[in-house]
């Protein structure tokens, strides 16, 4: 009996020292030669981040960081390092004030800008000037805290580098220099911009629809780039409902205007002017907000809409340099009433309008009117109030309105080129003693002027011959060529 027990505890002992050692020569595997497959749900959950340390020659070293304050400090200061020797601020730079001074903030180094100079965090940055224009290092979009960027003064040349759309906290961005090639589609990743400025650059191609996605932007302007010559306004800027300016002159922009901008509710000022615009004007009372519209030197057509009347913020219209044939009835007066309109300023010059639609410009504010070089035809229009009437290169009939010389405010009145206005000067204009000039060169005007004397001593008056000027009014009197 007890060599059986002896012997049924001796197979125990064994068989746990084997189980003993197989575990350990397990774990010891499993560390060092066995490389399990990582499965869906044990995937890590975050990832180290890294900070620049140092720019010794080409590329930075690395280092795991949680991006705290003071270690983004660090890589900022490397990061500014390596621009500085990118660009070669030693030789290159118009300004390097202060740059790579120990002794000195870099929130005042040149061009750097923080919004606590304590922290020193850098959150606006102006590339300083440079002799040699060059690429822009993409570096720059490594200072993840940057929310003004402003590449300016023509120092760079190239594409902007995609690095720069990675500034998600950029609220700013103005690019005035030289670049080239397509407007990147990546600019809609930008969502905390609210002020872009793109101008005098070289850009093609077309304008991304992705502006569409900057529901923060209020101002915009894409202006003065001679190769957006096949390019439209995508209608898509008519979602950024916070906008309140929009300037894309000077570009070469073809196509229709889309309707969408006029239902811009925010929107103060639109200038789209000297482009290749084409088609008819549809505008929406919703832009009660707008104070003044620019689409001058485009090839507009059709009819200038009286609607524009209705949007009572309006003060300033120009539409001169197109091919517009006509005005709505309700743009210059609204029948016997005097219209409820802010309208200051209204330059239709150089179209092919025909007629008036009314004979009476009831505009309380308004103080300039340039209606030249149409095909107007009819009697001279008479106006409320008005300080600068230019009506010259038309096919006006009759005479000059004695109502002229009610119009205490009137400084300039200019009718060249209309040799169906006959008649002669009225005496009345007397009364106007803020004139300062009187043009009727190759009008059908007769008659003596004899009041020069009773106007001011800067008065200017234009006529087909000196001769109607009497001896007291000569010193005044002028013909156009």
């Amino acid at each position: 009996f007890w060599k059986l027990c002896l012997m049924a505890i001796l197979i125990v002992s064994a068989f746990v020292v084997a189980i003993v050692l197989l575990s350990a020569n397990l774990s010891s595997s499993s560390s060092s030669d066995i490389n399990l497959p990582i499965e869906p749900n044990d995937a890590p959950t975050s990832f180290p981040t890294y900070v620049i340390t140092t720019f010794p020659t080409n590329k930075p070293s690395l280092k795991p960081s949680s991006q705290s304050d003071k270690e983004y400090i660090a890589m900022q200061r490397g990061i500014l390092e390596q621009y500085y020797i990118e660009t070669d601020g030693e030789n290159s730079w118009y300004t390097p004030e202060n740059w790579l001074n120990d002794e000195v903030s870099v929130c005042k180094w040149y061009g750097c800008e923080c919004n606590n100079i304590d922290i020193d965090i850098i959150t606006s940055f102006d590339t300083p000037g440079m002799l040699n224009p060059q690429q822009v290092p993409t570096v720059i979009g490594m200072l993840s805290k940057l929310e003004v960027l402003t590449i300016d003064g023509g120092s760079f040349v190239g594409t902007l580098p995609s690095e720069l759309f990675r500034l998600h906290q950029l609220k700013r961005m103005t690019v005035i220099s030289t670049m080239e090639g397509m407007l990147p589609s990546e600019i809609g990743e930008l969502r905390s911009l609210e002020y872009l400025e793109l101008r005098e650059n070289r850009f093609d191609g077309q304008i991304p629809t992705e502006l569409g996605l900057l529901q923060s932007l209020t101002y915009l302007d894409i202006s003065d780039h001679e190769y957006f010559t096949e390019a439209t306004i995508p209608s898509e800027i008519g979602n950024l409902s916070s906008l309140t300016i929009i300037n894309m002159y000077h570009n070469g922009l073809r196509g229709k205007i889309p309707t969408e901008l006029f239902g811009l509710t925010s929107l103060e000022q639109l200038n789209l002017s000297q482009n290749s615009l084409s088609g008819s004007l549809h505008v929406s009372l919703e832009s009660a907000l707008l104070r003044e519209l620019d689409l001058s030197e485009n090839a507009l057509t059709g009819m200038i809409p009286g609607a524009l009347s209705s949007l009572k913020s309006l003060e300033v219209l120009k539409m001169q340099y197109n091919k517009l044939s006509s005005i709505e009835p309700g743009l210059l007066s609204n029948g016997n009433e005097t219209l409820s309109s802010h309208l200051s300023t209204i330059s239709l010059h150089l179209n092919k309008i025909n007629y008036l639609p009314t004979n009476y410009v009831r505009l309380p504010l308004l103080s300039y009117i340039n209606l030249s070089f149409n095909k107007i035809e009819g009697k001279l229009p008479m106006f409320q109030n008005v300080a600068q009437i230019d009506l010259n290169a038309n096919k006006f009939t009759g005479s000059i309105p004695t109502e002229y010389g009610l119009l205490g405010n009137l400084t300039r009145l200019v009718l060249d080129f209309n040799l169906g206005i006959t008649g002669t000067v009225p005496t009345e204009l007397m009364e106007c003693d803020k004139l300062s000039l009187i043009s009727l060169h190759d009008t059908g005007i007769s008659g003596n002027i004899t009041f020069c004397d009773s106007l001011g001593e800067n008065l200017v008056v234009r006529v087909p011959d000196v001769s109607m000027c009497v001896e007291e009014c000569l010193c005044r009197c002028q013909t156009l060529f």
